[in-house]
């Protein structure tokens, strides 16, 4: 992490991390996706000032982990993918590469949101209510 002149804080406390200094370390992050990329989805870097630092990152990171927000960001890059404009969701969910019961939770993650999307970045709209693995469900918002 950098505090925007380059040079390196701790993610945790703030503390600047002079160079030779402090830890880099991948923490797992569920909103984290790799352009194209998909083995290094669910992680990002943090810089941290010493080991208690670095450890007590991972733990909230782990804490924060939610699959389904996972999940949902590999049905939102499969949405701009070439191709995908006009694909349905049961195409979309084939392409992210997820089952019809992640994506289900995927969804549900979606719209317990403050702010749900009702359209994928790709411009494909989401469902209105339960979609169904079978590929059918309510009419699209």
């Amino acid at each position: 992490m950098t505090n925007g002149v380059g040079r390196r804080v701790c993610a945790l406390c703030g503390q600047r991390v002079d160079s030779g200094t402090g830890l880099t370390l991948l923490v797992p992050d569920s909103s984290a996706l790799a352009a194209g990329l998909d083995g290094l989805d669910g992680e990002r870097l943090v810089t941290a000032c010493g080991n208690d630092h670095a450890a007590e990152l991972v733990a909230q990171a782990r804490v924060a982990w939610v699959k389904e927000q996972r999940w949902f960001g590999r049905l939102c890059r499969a949405s701009v993918e070439p191709g995908m404009r006009d694909s349905s969701l049961p195409g979309l969910r084939d392409r992210a590469r997820l089952s019809a019961q992640q994506l289900q939770a995927a969804l549900r993650w979606n719209a317990g949101r403050t702010d749900p999307r009702t359209v994928l970045p790709g411009g494909q709209p989401l469902p209105s209510g339960d979609f169904r693995p079978d590929g059918n469900g309510t009419r699209p918002r």
